[in-house]
């Protein structure tokens, strides 16, 4: 899509009405808009991120905690 709106703003004579893909009608409005959208990859590289961002926090969580736990006890055995 990307690729023909390039083309479109290279030759002014060639106009849009729409286009069909995956057997949808869209309007030269929709095309612009559909073009505008990154990549498939780069859309489930975000998309993996997002999911993969509550785990990354919990998984710092628990080693802070872990740490604390550690320094906690090293600090105990020192002073015994």
């Amino acid at each position: 899509m990307a690729e023909l709106i390039t083309y479109l703003k290279k030759i002014p004579e060639l106009t849009l009405l729409g286009a069909l893909v995956q057997d949808q009608l869209l309007s030269k409005t929709q095309v612009e808009m559909h073009a505008e959208l990154p990549e498939k990859e780069v859309l489930l590289a975000q998309t993996c991120a997002i999911l993969n961002a509550p785990a990354q926090r919990l998984s710092a969580a628990m080693t802070s905690q872990q740490e604390e736990l550690i320094r906690s006890l090293q600090s105990h055995a020192d002073s015994s």
